[in-house]
């Protein structure tokens, strides 16, 4: 008795009609079954997608990104039309739901804006193919591989291994660099400055070297060393060199030449130093053998002088540099 009374609570719940669609009234038990069918067809559509389709794609020739496309849209296909036999089945006539498609139209156009432009970008990424899996892009301040293409939204793979969703329409409206489509060589520009101290000639030179002792830089093109600028006592240099790795030339190379760049440059910083207090010294010792000798003729008392002390090694600095040795400025 129990059961029968659920029995029927339950038959008089499905059978509980909700909105007429056409000439059929919509019933719960009507829009659970269109529910249960609309998500088989959608989870079977998806698993054939990637254990049918994907597998027989990549044994052809065709590219990666078109693979991608073509399984996207073969989806997105069989899923409208699973819908469509699902709503005949259903008893639905789908010329009833002009009024819903106009509905949706009108929603699109107020509070699907963002969703329909990333919707566009998608196809345009698919259509164009401005950048496709695997590549390696920088679009503003994000760089990484492409690792997914989706009609809504592209992953990036960052250099640290984390994932990036960014809405294809941010491709539409930003600037994108693309490091890999087509192949090339990739130039970096490595800005140096240096104060006026080492000679323009020998901070060229040691620029070049080491350049050319990276594996990463090419040969050829040849890497070159521009003079940028003065400003104040300071010189601007701008190396640059060519690689074949655009992962290098994102930021691991310009880093590396740096790294071997700095002590460089203190180095030749420090020779020329050493170098030209040296020479000022010898010109204060002439100096000072000229007076001893005018004073041995002379006979002068005040023609003696001491011997150059650190103090005067120091005042020699600061008249060229305008601060002495490990004061800071």
């Amino acid at each position: 008795m129990v059961m029968n009374d659920v029995w029927r609570t339950i038959w008089y719940v499905l059978n509980l009609r909700l909105v007429p669609v056409g000439k059929t009234d919509l019933t719960v038990g009507l829009l659970l079954y269109i529910i249960i069918m609309l998500w088989i067809v959608i989870t079977t559509s998806k698993s054939f997608k990637e254990k049918v389709l994907e597998p027989i794609l990549a044994k052809t020739n065709l590219d990666t990104h078109v693979q991608s496309a073509v399984g996207l849209i073969s989806h997105y296909a069989m899923v409208a039309v699973g819908a469509i036999i699902v709503l005949n089945t259903a008893g639905i006539d789908l010329t009833s739901l002009t009024v819903v498609v106009g509905a949706l139209g009108l929603g699109l156009s107020l509070g699907l804006q963002t969703v329909a432009k990333n919707m566009a970008g998608g196809f345009m990424i698919l259509y164009e193919k401005p950048i496709r899996i695997g590549d390696r892009v920088q679009i503003s301040d994000t760089v990484g591989s492409v690792t997914r293409i989706a009609l809504r939204a592209t992953t990036i793979r960052t250099d640290d291994g984390t994932d990036i969703t960014v809405p294809n329409a941010d491709f539409m409206s930003n600037k994108i660099i693309n490091w890999t489509s087509p192949p090339k060589d990739f130039r970096i520009s490595v800005p140096v400055t240096v104060n006026g101290i080492p000679e323009i000639e020998d901070v060229k030179s040691a620029l070049l070297k080491l350049a050319l002792e990276n594996p990463l830089v090419l040969p050829d093109p040849a890497p070159e060393v521009l003079l940028d600028s003065f400003e104040d006592s300071k010189v601007k240099f701008i190396l640059r060199a060519s690689t074949k790795d655009y992962s290098a030339a994102t930021g691991g190379l310009k880093s590396a030449l740096n790294y071997a760049i700095y002590p460089a440059i203190a180095k030749l910083r420090d020779a020329r130093i050493k170098e030209l207090v040296k020479e000022d010294i010898a010109e204060e010792e002439e100096h000072r053998k000229a007076l001893l000798k005018q004073a041995d003729t002379s006979g002068s008392a005040e023609a003696s002088a001491v011997p150059l002390s650190d103090d005067k090694i120091s005042e020699v600095w600061h008249n060229k540099f305008e601060k002495p040795p490990g004061e800071s400025r």
